[in-house]
């Protein structure tokens, strides 16, 4: 399953293991504070503790949001403006 992830996360520091972790379990960052990948169902749970782990280090006002996307959905996928190519996770319509 396609796994897209978005973080606000204030502390530096924080961000920065958050956002080693994520490319650690292989995924790829597409914007500043958003990461996509493919990850099992199993894998996803496990990465979700680590994160919630990290979390408790910091802020009350940080957060973490993952969410699931089919591969229907996928196919839905617009991105507008200046982007990196996500071919790999299914087509979609690109306007620049």
């Amino acid at each position: 399953m396609h796994v897209l992830i978005i973080y606000d996360i204030r502390d530096d520091r924080l961000r920065t293991r958050v956002s080693n972790t994520l490319k650690d379990w292989g995924l790829e960052r597409i914007q500043y504070s958003v990461f996509i990948g493919v990850l099992a169902s199993r894998q996803r749970k496990m990465l979700e503790g680590r994160l919630n782990e990290l979390l408790e280090t910091g802020g009350q006002e940080d957060s973490i949001i993952t969410i699931s996307i089919c591969n229907h959905c996928l196919h839905g996928v617009v991105s507008l403006g200046s982007h990196r190519e996500l071919n790999q996770y299914g087509p979609k319509v690109v306007l620049v």
